[in-house]
C-alpha cells in the first residue's frame, strides 16, 4: 500500500469523525455562560372572552364599565356595514417568569385596525386584517392575572377618506361608495370583523427559534431548512444548530449541524441541505407527514426545540401542465367563499347541509366534512378563496390529502383599492409576506394566488396596476421560490405568472351552443371577461380556468335555452337544472382538452344537482361520448367518438368495452386495451353498422363498459335511435321557386311532385322556396299568393333580404332548440330531443332568424336565451302564411332522420293549411285601443252596436262600454262571439259582471304570470309575460319582476271557508337564509338560498 494511499485513508477517516461529532454530539462552546433560559410553552387562549359592540369611526379612550358584556368564544365576528367597533376582554394567567425568556402574544387573525391593551397600557396596534402579528409583554405582564382589551374597528377602519354609507341603492354594496379609498386588504366577507382566528399565549426562552422553513426537492432528492434563531438575551450568543426528521416516533433523518453567531437583540439564518433518498412523498393518494425537530444548544445544553410538521414533495409547472412529484396532474378544483369561521357551513358527507351554531367547538367538523365533501366528489384541489382562512383549514388539508390554493385578501374591488397610492402596494406586500412566512410549510399548498380579479373589477383603469401587480410575483418568489404564482382572474400580468388564470372566459349567457361552444380554447376566441381579447391557449404556461359557469340569476330567460317555455313556470328549478347540464358539456370539455385546472363556481352555493354534476364528471378515470346525437337510419355506418381520461397518478392499462344491444341481440362493435399515461386524454373512433329494423322507428343501446384490469369503473348504456325512411302523407305537389339540387332530391324523395314556379303564382296552393333562393324571389307577388290564402315555405337561407315581414337572419346557430308546443299535428310523434343535437356537427340550424316585433307572427321552434330567436316563424298574410324554416332540414335530410322528417310533417302540415281568420272589430268609442292596434297593423275597423253581426271578434275597453250596451253585448256572447274587455276596474266590473253572467271580483295579483293551457294561448311563449324591472332582489340577481302586469286579477266570486287573518309583524326568522323586508307600509316576505 503506498503512502499516498495510507494518507488519504486517514484524513478521511478524521473527517467522517469530525462530521460524526458534529452530527451527534453538539460542539462546547469556547466561553461558558451560565445561564438557566425559559422552556417554551403554547397555551391557547380562544375560551372565555367577553365583547361589547360600539358604534364610531375611532377608537374609544377607554372600554365601556358596568356588566353589559357578552361571554363569547374566538373566533367571534360581528357585522356591520360601516363605522363599527368592538371591544375585546379576557382575562389571562401568565405563569411566573423563572428562568430568562420572553412572553409573547400572538394574534392570527384581527379583522381590522385594532390596539392590543394589558392592564391597561397600549401595547400594540395592528391594521391589516389578516396578517398574524406577535406582542411582546414581558416587561408588562404581572405574574398571574391581567386583563386583556383588544379593540377592533370594521372595514372602515382601512380607508383613506370619510364614505357617506347611508341611502344605498338597490344591489349596491357599502364598500361600492368607498371608491378609491381602501388602503388595506379586506376580502370578501368585509362587513364582519372581530377576532376571526386563534390567539396564544407563548413563552420562550431569550434565546429562540423563531422560524423554520423547509423546502422538498424531488427532482434531486433534497431537504433544505431554514432557520432563523431570535436573540433577546443580553449578551452575544454561539448557538448550534441541529435538525432531524422523525416519521412518527423514528428518526428517519439527520441533516448537518451548524454554529452561529447570533449576537444580542438580533436574529440570524442559517440554511442548512442534506440528500434524503426514498423518502415517503406527500400526494392527495397518500398525505404522508414528518416531523422536523430542530433543536438549538448553548454551551451544550440545549435551550429550545421547535416541531415543524412538513411533506416531502414538489410541485411545478412545466410544458404548460402541472407536476407533483414527477407526475403530470389536472386540479380538479372546487372554492368558494370563507366557511365556517362566521356561521358559514359546509355540507356533510352525505351531501345535506347542516347548520353549526357553535362554530368555535365544530370548527374541526366542519372543515373535516367539508373536505370529506370534496373527496367524495373527486375534488383534488380547493381554492380557499377571497382571503387567508382560519389554520385549521391548512393544517388538516395536510393530513387529508388536499392541494390547497393559497389567496390574499386582495379580492375583486378594483374601483375601491387605493390603486395608485404607492402605501396600498406596500400594505400589500406585507399582507403577502405574513401569509407566506405562516403557511410556506404546508405541504398541501401548492400555488400562491397574489389576488383575485383586482384588474378585472376596474383596476385596470389605472395604466400601473397591472405592472404593480407583476412585481409581486418576484416579491413572493423571494419569500418562497418553491411555488408557482398566479393572478385569479387576472390572466398573466406583463408575463410575470407562472400559470395563465382566466374567470369567466367563456359563459353561457353569450354561448348557449352546447356542447361545441364548450371547445372554445381549440379556436381563437374573444374573451368574455378580463382581458376581453380574441385569444387561444398556445400551452407555453398551464391555463386555470379559476371561476367558469357562476351564471348569476339575473334573469329567468337563461335555463328557456335548454328547457324552454316550461321555465317560467319553475325558474328556480329549471335554473339549477340548467346550471347543472351546462356543467357538465364543460367540465368534460376542460378534461378533454386537458385544461391543466378548473373550478365550476360553486358546489357550496348550488343544490345537489351540481354536487352529482361534479360526482360524475371528475371521477379521476373516466370514459366520455362525445356524439350526442342519437337518431340514425337503418342499415347506416354510423362513427362515434369516445375520449378517455386517465388523471389517476399511474400508467393504466385500461380494456374499454362497446356493445351494441338491439331487441334481444347483442354485439360487440369495440374491444380494446389501451395503456394511458397519467394526465392524459385519448380520443377513440370506432363505428358499427345499425340494425334492420321493423317499425319506422325503435330503440337501441349502446353499452360502454371501462375496465382497470377485472375492477368495472364504468358502465352506461346511451340511448339510439333507429329509422326506416318516411314520406309524406298529403303533401303530393308543390311550387318550387327558386333552384338548388338539394331542396329538389329531398321533395322527390319524399314523394313530392315538383311543378317548377315563376313570379306568375297561382290564387292557392303551396309554395316551397328552395335552399338559399331567397334573394332572386319577387316579394309583391309572394305576399300576394299569401294574402289570397295561398302558404308559402321558406328553406333555409344564407341571406334574407330586407322585406316587408321584417323578418331578418342572426349569427345565432343552435344546436338546441325548443318547439313551441308537442300538442300540435305538426310535431306528433316529437319529443323535446328531437329538436337538438342533430347527426354530425349537432347543430340543427345555421343563422336563427329574428321575429319581428310587431306583426302576426308565432315562433314554432325558438332557441337562445329567452327564446329570443326562431327556427320556424309562421307570419301570418291576410288569409295565409309565409313559413321560415331555418332548420336544417335540407342540408342534414340523408344523415338526419329527424330533418327529414320534420320536411315531411311541414309539407303535409301547411298543404292544406288555413289560419284562423275571425272578422274583427273595436267599439267606436274604444277609440284609444283602435289607435294601439292600427299601430301595430292590426286590420280591424271601428263599429257599433248594431254592426255586431257582422263580425266574430269584439274588442274593447271598459270605459267604453255604456249601460244600453250590456245585454246586445252579452247576446253577442251567447251567440258564439268573442268579447275581449281590456282595463277593467272596480267602476265598471258591475257591467262586466252583467255580461258574463257570473259574480265577478278584483283582487291584487303578483308576478310571475304565465299563459293557461287553452289551445288559444298555445303558440304564444311565456316569455312574453316575464316582465322585469330594473332593480334587482339581490346584487347579482334575479330582477324583481314587475307588479304591474299582474296588478288586478278578475276572479269569479267564491265565498271564503275558514279564512284566517295573519299579521305578517308578528313573523319571525328562526332559521336559514330568510329575510322579513318592509316595504313602505306593507311587508314582504322573501326567501332565497
Amino acid at each position: 500500500m503506498s503512502r499516498k494511499l495510507v494518507f488519504s485513508i486517514i484524513v478521511l477517516l478524521i473527517v467522517l469523525v469530525t462530521v460524526t461529532l458534529v452530527v451527534y454530539r453538539p460542539i462546547r462552546k469556547r466561553s461558558s455562560i451560565e445561564v438557566v433560559f425559559a422552556e417554551r410553552k403554547t397555551l391557547l387562549l380562544n375560551k372565555d372572552w367577553y365583547v361589547e359592540v360600539f358604534k364610531g369611526k375611532e377608537f374609544p379612550k377607554s372600554p365601556p364599565s358596568g356588566d353589559s358584556w357578552n361571554k363569547v368564544d374566538i373566533p367571534y365576528l360581528i357585522h356591520s356595514k360601516g363605522y363599527w367597533g368592538a371591544w375585546f376582554k379576557k382575562t389571562i394567567t401568565v405563569p411566573e417568569l423563572k428562568a430568562s425568556g420572553r412572553i409573547l402574544l400572538v394574534f392570527y387573525g384581527v379583522k381590522y385596525k385594532c390596539r392590543v391593551y394589558l392592564n391597561g397600557k397600549l401595547v400594540a396596534e395592528h391594521s391589516d386584517g389578516f396578517t398574524p402579528f406577535t406582542v411582546d409583554i414581558t416587561d408588562i405582564a404581572k405574574n398571574g392575572e391581567n386583563e386583556l382589551l383588544v379593540c377592533v374597528l370594521d372595514w372602515t377602519s382601512t380607508l383613506t377618506k370619510e364614505v357617506d354609507l347611508t341611502d344605498l341603492k338597490p344591489g349596491e354594496r357599502p364598500v361600492d361608495k368607498a371608491v378609491n379609498a381602501i388602503l388595506y386588504p379586506i376580502g370578501s366577507l368585509y362587513t364582519r370583523f372581530g377576532i376571526w382566528d386563534d390567539v396564544e399565549l407563548k413563552i420562550v426562552p431569550s434565546i429562540w427559534i423563531k422560524d423554520v422553513y423547509i423546502k422538498t426537492f424531488y427532482r434531486n432528492s433534497t431537504i433544505s431548512v431554514e432557520v432563523t434563531i431570535r436573540n433577546d438575551y443580553s449578551q452575544n450568543l454561539e448557538v448550534t444548530v441541529v435538525n432531524k426528521v422523525f416519521d412518527k416516533d423514528k428518526e428517519v433523518l439527520t441533516l448537518p449541524s451548524q454554529t452561529v453567531l447570533v449576537k444580542a437583540r438580533q436574529e440570524t439564518k442559517i440554511t442548512v441541505f442534506s440528500i434524503w433518498k426514498n423518502p415517503k412523498l406527500w400526494a392527495p393518494w397518500s398525505p404522508h407527514l414528518y416531523n422536523l425537530s430542530t433543536v438549538i444548544f448553548v454551551s451544550g445544553k440545549k435551550v429550545d426545540e421547535k416541531i415543524t410538521r412538513f411533506g416531502f414533495r414538489e410541485f411545478w409547472v412545466e410544458d404548460g401542465s402541472y407536476y407533483l412529484n414527477g407526475i403530470k396532474i389536472t386540479l380538479r378544483m372546487a372554492s368558494t367563499h370563507p366557511l365556517g369561521y362566521t356561521r358559514e357551513v359546509a355540507f356533510s358527507s352525505k351531501l345535506s347541509q347542516e347548520y353549526l351554531a357553535d362554530i368555535s367547538r365544530h370548527a374541526e367538523k366542519t372543515v373535516l366534512e367539508t373536505y370529506s365533501l370534496l373527496k367524495n366528489l373527486s375534488v383534488n384541489a380547493m381554492r380557499l378563496h377571497a382571503q387567508p382562512w382560519r389554520k385549521i383549514w391548512y393544517d388538516l388539508a395536510d393530513e387529508k390529502g388536499v392541494l390547497i390554493v393559497h389567496e390574499s385578501a386582495v379580492w375583486c374591488l378594483g374601483r375601491s383599492y387605493r390603486v395608485g397610492d404607492p402605501q396600498f402596494w406596500e400594505n400589500f406586500k406585507e399582507h403577502l409576506k405574513g401569509q407566506i412566512l405562516l403557511h410556506r410549510n404546508h405541504p398541501s399548498i401548492i400555488i400562491w394566488s397574489i389576488e383575485n380579479e383586482l384588474l378585472l373589477t376596474g383596476g385596470r383603469f389605472n395604466p400601473k396596476t397591472e405592472k404593480r401587480l407583476a412585481e409581486l410575483a418576484q416579491f413572493v418568489k423571494s419569500l418562497d421560490p418553491t411555488r408557482p404564482v398566479m393572478y385569479e382572474g387576472d390572466f398573466d400580468p406583463c408575463g410575470a405568472a407562472d400559470i395563465i388564470n382566466l374567470h369567466y372566459p367563456h359563459e353561457l349567457q353569450k354561448h348557449d351552443d352546447y356542447p361545441n361552444t364548450a371547445y372554445w380554447p381549440l379556436r381563437e376566441t374573444l374573451l368574455d371577461s378580463y382581458p376581453h381579447i380574441p385569444w387561444q391557449w398556445n400551452k407555453s404556461k398551464p391555463l386555470h380556468i379559476g371561476e367558469f359557469l357562476w351564471i348569476p340569476m339575473t334573469t329567468h330567460d337563461i335555463s328557456a335555452v335548454f328547457f324552454g317555455d316550461i321555465v317560467y313556470r319553475n325558474p328556480a328549478h329549471y335554473y339549477s337544472e340548467a346550471k347543472a347540464l351546462v356543467w357538465r358539456y364543460q367540465i368534460i370539455a376542460y378534461r378533454v382538452l386537458r385544461v391543466s385546472g378548473f373550478c365550476p363556481w360553486n358546489i357550496f352555493e348550488g343544490g345537489p344537482s351540481l354536487r352529482k354534476v361534479v360526482k360524475e364528471t371528475y371521477k379521476p378515470v373516466a370514459v366520455f361520448p362525445l356524439n350526442y346525437d342519437n337518431s340514425f337510419y337503418e342499415n347506416k355506418v354510423v362513427e362515434r367518438t369516445l375520449a378517455l381520461v386517465n388523471d389517476h397518478y399511474r400508467k393504466l392499462s385500461l380494456k374499454l368495452k362497446c356493445i351494441l344491444h338491439y331487441r334481444n341481440a347483442s354485439k360487440v362493435v369495440y374491444e380494446k386495451t389501451l395503456k394511458i399515461d397519467p394526465s392524459e386524454a385519448e380520443l377513440i373512433e370506432f363505428n358499427f353498422t345499425t340494425p334492420a329494423v321493423v317499425n319506422a322507428r325503435e330503440e337501441a343501446y349502446l353499452e360502454i363498459e371501462l375496465y382497470n384490469g377485472s375492477s368495472l369503473l364504468q358502465d352506461f348504456n346511451t340511448t339510439i335511435y333507429i329509422y326506416k325512411e318516411i314520406y309524406c302523407e298529403k303533401c303530393r305537389e308543390v311550387l318550387l321557386l327558386g333552384s338548388d339540387t338539394g331542396t329538389e332530391e329531398a321533395l322527390r324523395e319524399l314523394g313530392v311532385n315538383i311543378i317548377k314556379a315563376d313570379e306568375n303564382l297561382p290564387e292557392k296552393g303551396l309554395v316551397v322556396v328552395a335552399r338559399n333562393s331567397l334573394k332572386n324571389v319577387n316579394w309583391s307577388s309572394l305576399l300576394a299568393f299569401a294574402e289570397n290564402g295561398g302558404t308559402v315555405i321558406i328553406l333555409e337561407q344564407e341571406s334574407i333580404p330586407e322585406n316587408p315581414l321584417r323578418v331578418k337572419l342572426s349569427e345565432h346557430s343552435s344546436t338546441i332548440t325548443i318547439p313551441i308546443t308537442l300538442n300540435c299535428s305538426l310535431f306528433r310523434g316529437l319529443n323535446l330531443s328531437d329538436f337538438r343535437f342533430w347527426r354530425g356537427d349537432h347543430y340543427v340550424s345555421y343563422r336563427d332568424l329574428v321575429p319581428p316585433v310587431i306583426a302576426p307572427s308565432f315562433s314554432l321552434v325558438s332557441s337562445g336565451i329567452g327564446l329570443k330567436y326562431s327556427q320556424l316563424l309562421e307570419v301570418r298574410c291576410g288569409k295565409g302564411a309565409v313559413i321560415f324554416c331555418q332548420m336544417l332540414l335540407v342540408s342534414k335530410f340523408r344523415e338526419e332522420p329527424r330533418a327529414r322528417i320534420l320536411l315531411a310533417r311541414l309539407l303535409d302540415y301547411y298543404t292544406d293549411y288555413r289560419p284562423a281568420v275571425k272578422k274583427a272589430g273595436v267599439l267606436e268609442k274604444a277609440t284609444s285601443l283602435l289607435d294601439v292596434l292600427k299601430t301595430m297593423g292590426a286590420r280591424v275597423k271601428p263599429i257599433s252596436l248594431n254592426d255586431l253581426s257582422e263580425v266574430e271578434l269584439v274588442l274593447t275597453t271598459a270605459d267604453a262600454i255604456s249601460s244600453e250596451a250590456v245585454q246586445s253585448l252579452r247576446e253577442f256572447c251567447i251567440n258564439g262571439g268573442i268579447l275581449y274587455v281590456y282595463e277593467v276596474s272596480e267602476e265598471n266590473l258591475n257591467l262586466l259582471k252583467e255580461i258574463a253572467g257570473v259574480n265577478l271580483t278584483i283582487v291584487r295579483g303578483h308576478p310571475p304570470v304565465v299563459f293557461s293551457k287553452e289551445d288559444f294561448a298555445k303558440l304564444l311563449n311565456n316569455n312574453l309575460l316575464y316582465w322585469i324591472k330594473k332593480e334587482r332582489l339581490k346584487r347579482h340577481g334575479p330582477y324583481m319582476l314587475d307588479e304591474s302586469i299582474a296588478s288586478k286579477v278578475i276572479l269569479e266570486e267564491t265565498k271564503a271557508i275558514n279564512l284566517t287573518e295573519v299579521d305578517l309583524n308578528s313573523f319571525k326568522v328562526v332559521k336559514g337564509d330568510k329575510r322579513l323586508i318592509g316595504v313602505s307600509e306593507k311587508k314582504v316576505l322573501y326567501m332565497y338560498g
